[in-house]
């Protein structure tokens, strides 16, 4: 990376770094009991790489550069970052940092163990066409996908709506991400698609289509359309 960040010393600021780690103490994780494997580097390239979790989009690996953003390289995380914040930052990004385009891609945690994270089953309409149910920092949600049918023309509709909430977060709905461009009142282009948001305004911010939400009742209705 490429910042500018001056030298302090250790003799000014190096009392600090204790101070600053026992303030960001993380809660015990469970042991990783992972397979034995004799493919332990080419099992890691792939876990990073595009046929993995993707994380070179983002992230340099030594002399190679990203193909998106350049974040940390991967070669230095081991020096950079503690083990324990790395292994719960990469279960539930969101939570550090709303609206990051770090995915939650850690293989040995279900979403159901993330923290601030509840999955609350579903309901059936009549039709058998599901509404998911999960609560997130205190936010209430229920998530009904739905195809539509028009004439000649079919899209899929998202329908979430969200209850209560902390009056001192905001939750961040990330509607899309990549090429995002306004075409129109409430209509974006996201790549090939477009789509529909109404209920919210929504923002483009660092290549994501974001949605604040406030605590109350939030219902955002998204639609998807295919060319």
């Amino acid at each position: 990376m490429h910042t500018r960040m001056p030298k302090f010393g250790t003799a000014n600021v190096g009392h600090l770094a204790p101070l600053l780690e026992s303030a960001d103490a993380q809660r015990p994780l469970p042991d990783l009991n992972l397979p034995a494997t004799r493919d332990v580097k080419s099992d890691g390239w792939k876990m990073v790489g595009a046929q993995g979790f993707s994380c070179i989009k983002c992230h340099t690996f030594g002399r190679f550069q990203a193909t998106g953003v350049q974040s940390i390289d991967l070669q230095i995380m081991t020096r950079r970052l503690r083990e324990d914040w790395f292994r719960t930052y990469a279960m539930n990004p969101q939570a550090y940092r709303p609206g990051t385009r770090m995915p939650s891609a850690w293989p040995n945690e279900s979403a159901r163990q993330l923290p601030g994270y509840r999955f609350r089953g579903y309901r059936l309409t009549d039709d058998q066409r599901p509404t998911f149910l999960y609560e997130v920092d205190g936010f209430r949600i229920e998530d009904f996908p739905n195809p539509v049918e028009e004439g000649i023309h079919v899209f899929l509709s998202r329908r979430l709506t969200i209850r209560g909430g902390d009056k001192s977060k905001t939750l961040y709905y990330r509607a899309g991400t990549g090429a995002i461009s306004k075409i129109g009142d409430n209509e974006f282009q996201i790549g090939e698609i477009r789509s529909t948001i109404t209920g919210a305004p929504a923002v483009i911010h660092n290549n994501q289509l974001l949605v604040p939400i406030t605590a109350g009742t939030t219902e955002i209705l998204q639609t998807y359309h295919w060319p």
